[in-house]
């Protein structure tokens, strides 16, 4: 049941669970969470790039080296998973 429901529901922004992120951080991640493997960053460098660019732009609030490194692995973490269950399908 919980790969159909990961499958087929599009996640809460992370603004809908932290009202101080940015909206511009939701489009990163949301777009990194599309079920459609061609509609997600096609590598970890545009993924990269694409982060950079919203901490450069200042649309988000200094973190700690820890909680930037914690964020990190929990995305690559939610990147790899959704390449595993797309070719899988």
């Amino acid at each position: 049941m919980i790969p159909f429901h990961i499958l087929k529901t599009r996640p809460a922004p992370p603004t809908s669970l932290n009202a101080d992120l940015s909206p511009a951080f939701d489009a990163i991640v949301l777009r990194d969470l599309e079920k459609a493997p061609d509609d997600r960053y096609q590598t970890m460098d545009e993924f990269q790039a694409a982060l950079a660019e919203l901490v450069e732009s200042g649309q988000v609030r200094a973190m700690s080296t820890a909680q930037i490194a914690d964020t990190v692995a929990l995305l690559c973490f939610t990147f790899c998973f959704l390449q595993i269950v797309s070719r899988a399908t």
